[in-house]
């Protein structure tokens, strides 16, 4: 399978002409949307030009530690870019805050270039129909009559609500009822929340697929 280029960071790299001791080094950490380190993520050095996602040749390679650190020794002066080529994580994109860095001395560090770990909801969802039968409350509703919405939703910690919702509206039959959800992958259960007049239930759906 290909691997997915996820996020580049892009490091400008000068040196002086001073005689350098050592060289600098290029090093960040890589971790999840917690902020637990992730050992073992292929971590990318390439030219700062080359395209986010080509299939463009490494420069050279590294693999984030137990620690999630991953580092690369700089030896020449040039412009840099790092990012993460793993076929492990196609349904994440990786967040950084750091753009650009400038070394001005061959011993110099450049440090804090870190990847957070997302989830990507537009890769990777898989199908399933919420019908009546998931939501026991609205048997007991005379939908013709009483304004009854259903609101469904998976959890999203990348979200400000900390949710993605997945359908919200008012329903008026229970026998036709058939809302068709597209779900990421990874989600397991379904929330629910069932109101209107002197209605107001919540719960949660496993996903069957």
């Amino acid at each position: 399978m290909k691997a997915l280029t996820l996020l580049a960071t892009t490091i400008f790299v000068l040196f002086s002409t001073a005689p350098a001791v050592q060289a600098g080094v290029i090093a960040g950490k890589v971790s999840d949307e917690s902020g637990r380190a992730i050992s073992g993520v292929n971590v990318c050095l390439l030219p700062a030009g080359a395209v986010p996602g080509s299939d463009r040749a490494c420069l050279r390679q590294n693999v984030s530690n137990a620690q999630g650190r991953y580092r690369f020794r700089m030896n020449k002066p040039g412009a840099y870019a790092v990012e993460i080529r793993d076929e492990r994580f196609e349904a994440y994109v990786w967040n950084t805050v750091a753009t650009h860095a400038v070394i001005e001395r061959r011993d110099q560090d450049v440090h804090g270039l870190n990847f957070t770990r997302q989830f990507r909801f537009g890769n990777f969802h898989n199908q399933m129909t919420i019908t009546a039968d998931h939501l026991p409350e609205l048997f007991a509703r005379d939908l013709g009559s009483m304004a009854t919405f259903v609101k469904l939703y998976v959890a999203d910690t990348a979200a400000t609500s900390g949710q993605k919702l997945l359908f919200l509206g008012r329903v008026t039959d229970v026998a036709q009822l058939a809302i068709k959800l597209s779900l990421p992958s990874t989600a397991q259960t379904i929330q629910y929340e069932v109101f209107g007049q002197d209605l107001n239930a919540s719960g949660t759906i496993p996903v069957v697929l």
